[in-house]
């Protein structure tokens, strides 16, 4: 997953939306270049909102080892739903993309 945002070898295409308990939620589908072959994924669309949330529980309830975990390469192990929409919403930055949703974040 990381060396594939790194190396734009990418591709989102959007789904219908999932109903999720009383929510409708988008969705879509995410392939990516592995070594050998492409993969690919079904994720839940989170918005730049509910990932500013998430970034915020994960600091709040991760204590000091937080911030390992929001390092990209940690983050594509530890939640691709969350690494991949971060890849999706900022063009694969996903430095640039908890600066501008969590400045205190270092």
């Amino acid at each position: 997953r990381y060396a594939a945002a790194l190396e734009k070898n990418y591709k989102f295409q959007d789904l219908p939306v999932y109903r999720l308990g009383d929510r409708y939620q988008p969705m879509y589908r995410v392939s990516f270049k592995t070594e050998k072959t492409w993969r690919e994924e079904v994720h839940v669309n989170f918005s730049p909102e509910e990932l500013r949330a998430i970034v915020e529980i994960v600091m709040k309830e991760s204590g000091e080892d937080s911030k390992e975990l929001l390092k990209p390469i940690k983050m594509a192990l530890a939640s691709p739903r969350v690494f991949w929409a971060f890849v999706r919403h900022f063009d694969g930055d996903i430095v640039r993309g908890l600066s501008e949703l969590h400045p205190d974040v270092d």
